[in-house]
């Protein structure tokens, strides 16, 4: 979180320089502050104020400090632990507090701000409250993504991810972010971060804040740069639906490479599409699912089914051949071969064998899984649970010596994307933190090579393996790759002259597709047949 120990008095043309006993003028001399404070009270680094401007709280240290803004005097004083963040609720009857330990306590402003609730929410990441939501609720930041927290301090998660998104800096102007929620095509969030990343080089995952100048105008500035700009809402604005952010997209190609199946998650819209000589031939049928990925089985294809049943369906939707109700209320499934799929639970990964119908092999943690970024068909699942940094698992089983190999780079503690070879002998990998795919042996537990991708920061798409030896992946820089896994060598690079999405291969036919866009304007969709490697 950005420190606000410099921010504007709410009711006076004054600037407070993270102090109370002074204050600097628009005109940039100093002068007396207006509130009646000590030595110890007279310093802040962090500060909010009640939505109707009555009321300010500042931190400082051990010390939650409560002021009279109209009459500058305190009010109460709170010893609490070091704060991460901290905000009134938009009725102003509660305030909410997320100490460095992730302790989230709502005191009672109408009960002398006695605390009203307590929990330790458990992440390994900071969380952070980020604006009011409705009357007596918070939006935070928990795990990468957005999620509201009521006064029975509920987590309700939703599907978006706080690096996509524009967030707000003054708190009461929560509804632009529920309105992205809602309709993210029709927001201009991510217009802004189009038009930064054009023109000043800003990356779509630098940190972004917004404080809304009236009804017309919005100044945004990011949390890892010292510029900030002011823009027009009226144009950011559109009056027609905007083509969704292609990072909300999934592909995959059926077994034969006679179907491309896309899944746009910002919408929840799942589409096929029926190739005819590597063509797009028509568009097949419309869905609405909310899985993430699509997995993708020998002559069929997985969806959810009621209750997050998954199901077996034929290549071109047009019969379900199974239904697997021993595998009900998983909470993502990931593809691993031809027959076998990877079923995620709260605390287990279940890998099952949709043509025989049987458990193959099942990893059980006894705790809650953070997540699961990839699985293979020899058993292994690299995953990060609560008690530890991400770790590769086989057969149920933790792999001994794993970290000493994997986190000699201390960037590759956050993974945004991760594949096992069919085989399941390779592993590719890429970190948010540096634009590199690393490359391991997975049997020896020995790094291979690490490839550098020219380009803006965190500019990979997606990654997969096109055969044993070799990688494809897209990345934001209008490139193609095609790279050796032993050597971490580019073979071969494509400009595909746009921004490509998801990438899915058919090794039977040598097939290497991309998305370029990912409305329903199919004609955008190529196909490429890449050189033999």
């Amino acid at each position: 979180m950005l420190a606000h120990c410099i921010v504007f008095h709410p009711r006076e043309s004054l600037i407070l320089p993270g102090r109370l006993d002074q204050g600097l003028t628009l005109k940039g001399t100093f002068t007396t502050g207006p509130f009646q404070c000590d030595e110890g009270s007279s310093k802040f680094t962090h500060c909010c104020f009640s939505s109707d401007n009555s009321r300010m709280v500042t931190f400082y240290r051990i010390n939650l400090i409560v002021w009279n803004v109209l009459s500058g005097t305190k009010g109460k004083c709170i010893p609490c632990k070091t704060l991460f963040s901290f905000s009134f609720t938009a009725s102003g009857n509660f305030l909410g507090t997320i100490d460095i330990e992730n302790v989230f306590n709502v005191y009672d402003v109408t009960n002398d701000y006695t605390v009203f609730k307590s929990i330790k929410i458990l992440s390994q990441f900071p969380v952070e409250i980020v604006s009011t939501f409705e009357e007596n609720s918070w939006f935070c930041s928990f795990q990468h993504i957005i999620t509201t927290i009521n006064l029975d301090l509920f987590l309700q998660v939703s599907l978006c991810d706080v690096m996509n998104v524009v967030l707000p800096s003054n708190f009461y102007y929560s509804r632009e972010l529920k309105c992205f929620l809602q309709r993210p095509e029709m927001s201009w969030f991510s217009k802004v971060k189009e038009i930064l990343n054009d023109t000043f080089g800003w990356s779509s995952f630098t940190a972004l804040r917004y404080i809304l100048i009236g009804d017309k105008n919005v100044l945004i500035y990011s949390c890892e740069s010292n510029t900030m700009h002011v823009f027009s809402l009226e144009g950011l604005v559109d009056t027609e639906e905007r083509t969704p952010n292609s990072k909300g997209v999934f592909s995959n190609l059926s077994a034969n490479g006679d179907f491309v199946y896309l899944n746009n998650t910002w919408e929840q819209r799942f589409t096929i599409c029926e190739l005819d000589s590597n063509r797009i031939k028509k568009y097949q049928k419309r869905l609405h699912s909310d899985q993430l990925d699509i997995p993708v089985v020998r002559d069929g294809v997985i969806l959810y089914g009621e209750n997050r049943t998954p199901e077996l369906w034929n290549s071109d939707l047009t019969q379900r051949l199974a239904c697997f109700d021993q595998l009900a209320g998983i909470k993502q499934y990931l593809s691993v071969s031809g027959q076998l799929i990877a079923c995620v639970y709260q605390s287990d990964v279940t890998f099952f064998n949709v043509f025989t119908k049987k458990i193959e092999s099942k990893t059980i943690f006894n705790e809650d899984v953070l997540s699961v970024h990839a699985c293979s068909s020899k058993y292994h699942v690299l995953a990060q649970i609560e008690s530890s940094n991400i770790s590769l698992w086989k057969d149920g089983t933790k792999v001994g010596g794993w970290e000493d190999v994997f986190f000699t780079n201390t960037s590759l503690r956050c993974i945004l994307f991760a594949k096992f070879s069919a085989q399941g002998n390779r592993l590719a990998l890429w970190s948010a933190e540096v634009n590199k795919i690393f490359i391991f042996d997975v049997a020896s537990i020995k790094f291979l090579a690490q490839t550098p991708i020219n380009g803006p920061h965190n500019d990979l798409i997606r990654l997969t393996f096109f055969d044993n030896e070799n990688l494809v992946c897209s990345s934001t820089n209008h490139m193609l790759y095609f790279i050796n896994a032993d050597r971490g060598e580019i073979l071969t690079c494509l400009d595909v002259g746009d921004i490509p999405a998801p990438i899915a291969v058919c090794r039977e036919r040598s097939i290497v597709f991309a998305a370029l866009n990912c409305s329903e304007r199919f004609e955008l969709i190529k196909v490429w047949l890449p050189r033999k490697l």
